[in-house]
Parts: structure tokens; C-alpha cells; sequence
């Protein structure tokens, strides 16, 4: 994606999505599923890097900026820094990996050849796995969970 102002303003509304997409919640002990997941990796899918991460920037500033985007309604560099936190740096790292994989198509590509959808499936795929890691790993530190039970 070209970066114009036009483009630029859909990449905000994106991200403005994801923020309006913080009361979509799935209660499932201390980690919820939210739809947030999902839309942070599609961004990258959508938009591509850097375009994909930065609408997932945006989300997570205006959170960090103490406004009720994160699941639940929730706002604040707390949140950033609790056991939920390392979910929500993920959505970013896995935004931009999705995007740098997908490679947006240009305008006269189609986006449905075989080659592409199975690029784009592997690029949602490891989008994903990278959102993981790093909150697992913030969570199991913030709660005092060994990473093994042996």
C-alpha cells in the first residue's frame, strides 16, 4: 500500500476498529479471548508491513494513554505491564510479521491464486504463533507459573 493520506486515514480507522473491538469479550479465567486477536493479525494481512503494525500502534497508544481500548474496557500502562500485557505487545510483533509476510497484492494481482492464499494463510499462522509468545511468557513471569511441571 502506497502511503498517502488516504491511505494513512483508513490504517487510523483500522486501528480504531481494533479499540471498538475491546468489548467483544470471552471471560476464560485471567487471559480472555477477545476479537482483538484476530483483527490485529488481519491488519497485517490487510495492509501489509508497515501499514498493518502501525494501525496495531495506534491501538496500543491510545491504551497506554490511559483509554478503555483493552479488553473489557480497559485503559492503562498497568495493563501493559500485568500478566496480560505481553498479549497485547504481541498483537504488534505478530501485526508486523503477518504484513512482511503477506505482502499486500498490488492493485491489477489477484489475491485468490493458490501461491497467494497459502502465503497468506502461513503469514496468519506465524502471526499468530508470535502474538502467543510473548504474552505467555509475560504471563507466566507476572504470575510465577514455571514453564514446565517437571
Amino acid at each position: 500500500m502506497k502511503t498517502t493520506s488516504f491511505s494513512s486515514v483508513i490504517v487510523a480507522m483500522y486501528g480504531a476498529i481494533i479499540c471498538a473491538s475491546c468489548f467483544i469479550v470471552i471471560p476464560l479465567g485471567t487471559v480472555p479471548f477477545v476479537l482483538q486477536n484476530m483483527l490485529a493479525i488481519m491488519a497485517g494481512a490487510i495492509f501489509g508491513f508497515p501499514q498493518g503494525a502501525a494501525a496495531v500502534g495506534l491501538f496500543m497508544a491510545a491504551g497506554a494513554l490511559g483509554v478503555p481500548v483493552f479488553s473489557g474496557g480497559k485503559g492503562g500502562l498497568a495493563i501493559l505491564l500485568g500478566p496480560t500485557g505481553g498479549f497485547i505487545l504481541g498483537y504488534f510483533i505478530g501485526a508486523m510479521i503477518c504484513g512482511f509476510i503477506a505482502k499486500t497484492p498490488k492493485a491489477d494481482e489477484c489475491a485468490f491464486e493458490k501461491k497467494k492464499i497459502f502465503r497468506l494463510f502461513i503469514a496468519g499462522l506465524l502471526g499468530f504463533i508470535f502474538s502467543y509468545v510473548p504474552g505467555i511468557i509475560q504471563f507466566m513471569k507476572s504470575t510465577s507459573m514455571p514453564l514446565s511441571t517437571t
